[in-house]
């Protein structure tokens, strides 16, 4: 598990990781991995060896994640939301264009600094969130 995360990753410390299951085959997951300055797309089949699966790496703000997640859906731009606490993250967003929300609850960025990219809306605390959908 180590070596395959060194070779997601490298030495940078994931700040988000979610894997789901494909729906036709639950031994065949997607991972993503979330760096301060990159995404890691991995996928991986469990019924093989691990160290077999391919990744993809993505330096923010390559919108290349969001627009695989809306083809996988099948959603239109217009109808994905993308909340992030960075400015790399609003930068992927209007790259991809979709609607994007900056958040203040990463404790990172200042507020001035996520409303210099250009967000489409900001809010402080998640119960503000669906209010700006």
């Amino acid at each position: 598990v180590a070596a395959l995360g060194a070779r997601m990753y490298g030495d940078a410390t994931p700040l988000r990781v979610a894997a789901m299951p494909d729906a036709a085959d639950p031994l065949h997951w997607r991972g993503i991995v979330e760096t301060a300055d990159s995404y890691v797309v991995q996928d991986v089949n469990l019924a093989l060896d691990p160290g077999a699966a391919r990744g993809a790496v993505f330096h923010k703000p390559a919108p290349d994640p969001i627009l695989a997640a809306l083809e996988q859906m099948g959603a239109s731009r217009g109808e994905a939301v993308y909340v992030g606490d960075s400015p790399f993250d609003i930068r992927a967003a209007r790259a991809a264009g979709v609607y994007a929300v900056a958040v203040g609850w990463g404790g990172i960025h200042t507020r001035e600094r996520l409303e210099a990219t250009g967000p489409d809306a900001f809010v402080e605390r998640a119960e503000e969130l669906l209010g700006r959908l």
